[in-house]
């Protein structure tokens, strides 16, 4: 299973692949503490959550 999670703040987008099952629960805490970031950095940012089972 992959992971993939994308950020677009606007400037640059951010992406990274995690792979393993075991990636959920992490990937889970990192697209929060994105979500957070991204929050207070810029309200038009975006972030998408892809998983490849």
């Amino acid at each position: 299973m992959r992971v993939r999670i994308a950020v677009s703040t606007g400037s640059e987008p951010n992406s990274f692949t995690i792979r393993g099952v075991k990636a959920i629960p992490i990937a889970t805490t990192i697209v929060t503490q994105m979500l957070r970031t991204v929050r207070l950095a810029d309200r038009n940012s975006r972030v998408s959550l892809s998983f490849w089972a």
